[in-house]
């Protein structure tokens, strides 16, 4: 949908990220304003207009339509920096696990070697 120099993009697909582009500044449609908490007010009127024309024009799909997925920039920096924190966490645990299989094989070879100088004396 598109009203002055805004273009509005509402997906059917569940937990897809709506789109909201100022065409004047962002011809490419590069950045996504929907992300941008300053232009959650456009955004909803958007959202109102979207179900408005879909229900005037008597579009069976309205009922079906997936609930809108509101998400800010913050919420994917924030997601992003907990995946790193994750994968970080993750590579920790394989670091320990790998040093836990050395030092008990180690410990095992110490253990060998002295029952088996002990066996010899």
């Amino acid at each position: 949908m598109r009203q002055g120099q805004f273009k509005y993009i509402r997906t059917l697909v569940r937990n897809e990220i709506e789109e909201l582009y100022d065409l004047r500044t962002d011809p490419d449609e590069l950045c996504n304003l929907a992300l941008d908490a300053r232009y959650h007010a456009r955004l909803a009127t958007f959202r109102d207009r979207t179900i408005q024309e879909l229900q005037r024009t008597n579009a069976g799909l309205v009922e079906n339509l997936p609930a809108v997925r509101v998400t800010t920039l913050a919420t994917i920096q924030w997601m992003r920096r907990l995946k790193v924190v994750m994968l970080a966490a993750v590579v920790l645990i394989a670091v320990y696990a790998a040093y836990r299989a050395l030092r008990f094989t180690n410990q095992r070879r110490a253990t060998r070697r002295l029952n088996h100088s002990n066996s010899i004396t």
